[in-house]
């Protein structure tokens, strides 16, 4: 499990805020509190305070985004 204790990802180098919208990834590296965490797919779902990416649970101050 990631933990990230801020309100913000970071996806091929460009910080995102979390505001409940569809981000596409340009590249197939997600970047988690410097961990990087491959992705399956082009789509990660950023919903309200959680993110979802394919098979990691991600969990951000406390709240878990399971896929």
């Amino acid at each position: 499990m990631v933990t990230i204790v801020e309100e913000v990802v970071t996806i091929v180098g460009e910080m995102v805020t979390i505001v409940g919208e569809m981000v596409i990834i340009v590249g197939k590296v997600v970047t988690i509190e410097g961990e990087p965490v491959m992705v399956e797919r082009e789509i990660v779902t950023i919903e309200r305070e959680m993110v979802t990416i394919v098979g990691v649970i991600v969990t951000i101050e406390g709240e878990m985004a399971k896929l």
